[in-house]
């Protein structure tokens, strides 16, 4: 029965059933350096192993960032703009008997604007019994040139208040960076260390033409 099944199949998809776009979701993860943005060679290794990330930008590129039959391209933001507001979130105490008391955060606090970009985050000054060995459970958000319509990227970095250190263990606060490459209607996570935000701009530049290097001329 499976034989007369296969031959069935061959005759009905002699290439093969087709997918359906509406019900797969393909990733594709990339490593590279920053800033060369080369191939991992054995000459190259060591440096994708520091800990910590080193110079390392991790990239996770998902299709089918937009339905287009729900948005048009030029509400590509509408993504970007749902997935910042699920970073709302409880900030908790550590408390015993208890283990902890949460308070919920419904609006994030404005912070000094870096880089060009406008940042929100916790105000942790609301919370000084907080151990600061804590703060590393926060990110702040960046984001250009507005929330709303304008959104076009925004990155989650480890809260800037985060010092070197926690629990005796020496820290390398991370960002996430994402956006929509339109080419490819793919969602974009760009992640890397912190001391690399400055360069966010240049680094998404350089995302997206790495990108577009992979796209073939029919």
């Amino acid at each position: 029965m499976n034989a007369a099944a296969d031959a069935m199949e061959k005759m009905v998809y002699p290439n093969g059933r087709p997918q359906d776009p509406h019900n797969v979701r393909k990733d594709l993860l990339l490593e590279t350096l920053w800033p060369e943005m080369g191939p991992r060679t054995v000459a190259n290794d060591k440096e994708f192993q520091v800990p910590g990330g080193g110079r390392t930008l991790s990239m996770l590129v998902s299709s089918g960032a937009v339905d287009p039959e729900i948005h048009t391209q030029d509400q590509l933001h509408v993504a970007l703009q749902a997935d910042i507001y699920v970073y709302l979130t409880d900030v908790c105490i550590p408390r015993l008997p208890e283990n902890a008391v949460c308070h919920h955060v419904n609006k994030l606090y404005k912070k000094p604007s870096k880089f060009g970009l406008k940042r929100e985050g916790i105000d942790f000054s609301q919370f000084p019994d907080l151990p600061k060995d804590l703060y590393d459970h926060y990110d702040d958000i960046y984001y250009t040139p507005e929330l709303g319509g304008g959104l076009q990227t925004y990155i989650k970095c480890t809260a800037d208040e985060v010092g070197p250190y926690a629990y005796g263990v020496r820290l390398s606060p991370q960002c996430q960076q994402h956006f929509i490459f339109k080419p490819l209607n793919a969602a974009v996570k760009v992640t890397y260390r912190r001391v690399y935000l400055g360069d966010w701009q240049k680094i998404q530049v350089a995302v997206e033409t790495l990108l577009q290097s992979f796209i073939t001329k029919q």
